[in-house]
């Protein structure tokens, strides 16, 4: 069976935040953002809703998750790029630099939809897998799953770009990350996401599926609320 990688897509910059103080970061983000930046989708990610969220028995958060994301999406990348540097000084009084990060991708949204809830799911490859070929295999074959098991929700892949991430980078002072892809699905109410992800398929045919790209000892998950910007 043949899969479409052809896909349409944007360019997407999330600034991965440790905060101090997140309601204040919050303020900050929409002081700058409220003149707005004409083609940019801004969502602000926080409040994790649980902790702990795993898929199954075997996929769990590794690593400290952000307590606040910040995604940016836009056609233009030296739009993004512009904005991320607008804003980061803005930002700086409340995070933590040296545990913040920018994340620079192509976003692919293989399912429409938007909801309160989401998925934040830090992705990484196997280490004897190339980007590219990590990439092709989860915008196509692995896209097909999701498609399957994932509706009615939306379900998004962002793959790390290292051209706008490193632009990203220099522009906020942010360092970079080292994931390879971000996935993102939104739910209407956590009843439903927790449904979703007790679903003996999600944590059968999907898992098994990941594990032929996904390195599980070294992603990040977590269930937050989320709005738009």
């Amino acid at each position: 069976m043949s899969h479409n990688t052809n896909l349409p897509s944007r360019h997407e910059i999330q600034l991965l935040l440790a905060t101090n103080d997140t309601a204040a970061a919050i303020a900050a983000l929409r002081d700058g953002l409220r003149h707005g930046d004409g083609g940019v989708t801004t969502e602000l990610t926080h409040g994790l809703l649980i902790e702990d969220a795993t898929i199954g028995d075997s996929v769990g958060s590794q690593e400290t998750l952000p307590d606040l994301i910040v995604s940016l999406c836009a056609d233009d990348p030296s739009q993004l790029v512009a904005l991320s540097a607008k804003l980061t000084p803005l930002l700086a009084p409340h995070i933590e630099s040296k545990a913040s990060y920018v994340f620079g991708a192509r976003r692919y949204e293989i399912l429409a939809g938007w909801g309160p809830v989401r998925i934040y799911y830090g992705i990484r490859r196997l280490p004897d897998m190339t980007r590219d070929a990590f990439q092709d295999y989860w915008r196509g074959h692995h896209a097909e799953v999701g498609r399957r098991l994932i509706p009615p929700y939306s379900y998004v892949q962002s793959h790390a770009d290292a051209v706008i991430g490193d632009a990203a980078s220099a522009a906020t002072g942010l360092q970079g990350t080292t994931l390879d892809g971000i996935v993102t699905v939104h739910f209407p109410d956590l009843a439903a996401a927790q449904k979703q992800l007790a679903d003996e398929r999600v944590a059968t045919e999907a898992l098994e599926d990941e594990a032929r790209f996904i390195d599980h000892a070294r992603v990040q998950f977590g269930l937050y609320g989320c709005q738009m910007a």
